[in-house]
């Protein structure tokens, strides 16, 4: 488990790190070309993690696949989710255009719509690899072969900073790097953009080899269209999809209460949220190695492994989790001035690292219990139960809390932390109770 989810980790924080370079690379433009690019980047990523999680319904079919020794039906469910990440792209790109089309009437400020306009649009090229990209790591995740998913990201993150710093600034990086001047054009927030969907190229084309060099059975009908694993794969990724939207429109929400608090209430938010993105690729690597183990195992027709894979990875993830949110408890202010110098800011986000720490623990086990459930081809309840754990407790707790109560940013988080509880609570054993009995594979096999 940890071989396997160590690697996933660190490709997590590998996305993690692409964005805070084009945050960091574009901040020498100005405020409204940095205000520009988080919100483009806060819409590409809220628009398409819709598809990643369509594509993500291969996960339980592709690793019970490989659990059941069929090679040559694993190769076929990949080439199926890379057809599915290619139609996906159209209505992602059509949403994303409405939305970019939309941004000089939603109340921003002119440059910074012009702005955010601009790299959306640049980041277009970026959807079909994005996505086609979820579907090669899902693949190689489920044969146990994650050395080229690092790679790749680490591969990513290099073609990503030196794109940005030709295509963003164009001679002046030369220039300073004393090569001579080829008259290459500066392109601000596009060459931004552009630098994205090059780094994405790069990745999908590091992992293309890597399949390549993955042994599998002459199959005629490898690349023909499937009509019932499409189907599948389209009822197991819904679901998924849906997910991402349900905790998107949330956190979209929970942002613009906070933003009623006050700018200082406003930054300890997006600090709260920083940290929290962080530790919460550990998370994502633990639950996508579960995720991968139980749908083995649920191939191998060994529901007692998928079972013990499955709490094995929910109990990691609680210690993990554990010893972060000590650390929270033991240096919030310290944490709080490593991402702001305002003594303000750091006063008010303190409290709000106590709760953040009970928080994470929380928050690993409902991801861990999710991949597992998702190994097991429950997709369905992860929704259900989010819907149910976003709006019915969060929303309300947070509102009443922070307005009525009169606790401020402290009681949104107390919201965020009752929706936690009640997720990590409702996954946890909603799995219980599944393997207490003979999980049947999604598709039946070959």
């Amino acid at each position: 488990m940890v071989r396997l989810a160590i690697p996933l980790m660190a490709s997590s924080a590998g996305f993690q790190l692409m964005s805070f370079v084009d945050t960091v690379m574009v901040g020498r433009l100005g405020a409204e070309a940095l205000a520009g690019v988080g919100i483009g980047n806060a819409l590409f990523f809220g628009v398409s993690m819709f598809g990643i999680g369509c594509v993500l319904g291969m996960d339980a079919l592709v690793s019970q696949a490989v659990g059941a020794r069929e090679a040559a039906r694993a190769r076929r469910i990949l080439w199926h989710g890379v057809r599915l990440a290619v139609e996906l792209t159209v209505p992602i790109t059509i949403l994303l255009l409405a939305i970019v089309l939309a941004l000089p009437r939603a109340g921003l400020d002119r440059a910074v719509a012009h702005e955010s306009t601009r790299f959306v649009l640049s980041r277009l090229p970026n959807i079909t690899p994005f996505l086609i990209f979820a579907a090669q790591r899902a693949f190689l995740q489920a044969h146990d072969i994650t050395r080229p998913i690092m790679i790749s990201m680490m591969f990513a993150n290099i073609v990503n900073f030196v794109a940005n710093a030709l295509l963003i600034y164009g001679d002046d990086t030369l220039t300073a790097l004393h090569l001579p001047a080829i008259g290459f054009p500066a392109l601000g927030v596009v060459g931004s953009g552009l630098a994205s969907s090059l780094a994405s190229i790069a990745s999908v084309a590091v992992l293309a080899a890597a399949i390549r060099g993955v042994p599998a059975p002459t199959d005629p009908l490898r690349v023909r269209l499937d009509r019932p694993l499409r189907r599948r794969l389209w009822a197991l990724g819904l679901p998924i999809g849906g997910l991402s939207v349900s905790e998107g429109g949330m956190l979209a929400i929970v942002s613009v209460l906070t933003g009623w608090l006050g700018s200082r209430a406003t930054a300890a938010h997006q600090i709260c949220l920083t940290l929290t993105a962080v530790i919460f690729t550990a998370a994502m690597g633990i639950g996508s190695a579960t995720a991968v183990r139980v749908g083995a195992h649920v191939g191998a027709g060994n529901t007692p492994l998928a079972r013990r894979a499955g709490l094995l990875g929910i109990g990691a993830a609680a210690v993990i989790m554990v010893v972060v949110g000590i650390g929270f408890l033991a240096v919030p202010r310290v944490l709080g001035e490593l991402l702001t110098s305002d003594p303000h800011v750091i006063e008010t986000v303190v409290p709000v690292l106590y709760i953040l720490a009970v928080f994470q623990v929380f928050d690993g086990t409902q991801c861990v219990a999710a991949g597992a459930l998702r190994g097991a081809a429950d997709t369905r309840a992860s929704l259900i139960i989010s819907l149910i754990g976003s709006y019915a407790i969060a929303l309300p707790a947070a509102a009443l809390l922070a307005f009525g109560l009169g606790w401020g940013i402290v009681g949104i988080w107390c919201g965020f932390l009752l929706n936690m509880v009640f997720v990590s609570i409702a996954l946890v054993r909603r799995f219980v109770v599944l393997s207490s009995r003979t999980i049947q594979r999604v598709d039946g096999g070959e």
